[in-house]
């Protein structure tokens, strides 16, 4: 008797469970979307950069200094100098990632064309809308 119960609950709440959505599709990314993006990124990317190469420099200029008892404590400076070390490697996925966005946004893109065209032997020149396609081989 329960397991003609319990069976067909199961079955319902599996069916159901499974019949769920997880991810919410997102919206297809401009061309704008993707000039932000790899702006933002570069940004980041060269901050970390930056950062670090200071961070590293401070650190291995404090390496190898006398403390004041005498001894020797290259503990912070060796710290600092690595930490500066790995955010300076770090910043190069922000640096590719950003390359690969600007190649997306300039993949596709409109812009005006000037066109001359010659009329009573006089030329003019006027603007066309026109759509540029870029392929990488």
């Amino acid at each position: 008797m329960r397991s003609t119960i319990l069976i067909p609950v199961l079955f319902t709440l599996f069916v159901a469970a499974s019949g769920q959505q997880t991810t919410v599709p997102s919206p297809a990314l401009t061309k704008t979307d993707y000039l932000k993006k790899s702006k933002k990124q570069k940004t980041i990317a060269w901050t970390m950069l930056a950062g670090g190469m200071t961070i590293g420099f401070i650190g291995l200029t404090q390496i190898n200094l006398a403390g004041s008892d005498g001894d020797i404590n290259n503990t912070p400076g060796t710290i600092m100098f690595f930490t500066g070390v790995a955010s300076s490697l770090a910043s190069i996925p922000f640096f590719i990632a950003s390359s690969k966005n600007k190649k997306k946004a300039m993949s596709v893109s409109l812009k005006n064309e000037l066109i001359s065209r010659i009329h009573e032997k006089r030329s003019f020149d006027y603007s066309i809308p026109s759509i540029s396609i870029s392929m990488t081989l």
